[in-house]
């Protein structure tokens, strides 16, 4: 994330808790999270906001961003059915959900 990007992240959030942002909180936010991607961040900004009503820190931020990423490196790499590209196979299902309706309607 580029210093630019940083304060339009701590700018959208004293949307909701009216922190100050100035050059100095811009720099010492950046030393902590300069190296995530700014989206990843904001997504991870929402996220804190749906689930804490704790005052958002970069701890909030770095830990949502690992959580988001773990979740989406899950989901990249879960195994797919063959004859349905996109449909997910559980461990408790050697199927897809669209190949069970498909065996039900043929029931």
């Amino acid at each position: 994330m580029t210093p630019r990007e940083c304060s339009e992240l701590l700018t959208y959030a004293s949307i909701i808790d009216n922190r100050t942002v100035a050059p100095e909180t811009v720099q010492a936010w950046m030393e902590v999270l300069g190296h995530l991607d700014v989206t990843l961040a904001r997504q991870a900004i929402i996220q804190h906001r749906r689930e804490s009503t704790e005052y958002l820190m970069p701890a909030h931020v770095i830990r949502g961003a690992q959580r988001l990423r773990a979740a989406s490196r899950a989901i990249e790499s879960a195994p797919t059915c063959s004859r349905h590209p996109g449909y997910i196979l559980t461990r408790l299902e050697p199927i897809c959900a669209r190949c069970q309706r498909e065996e039900q309607e043929g029931d």
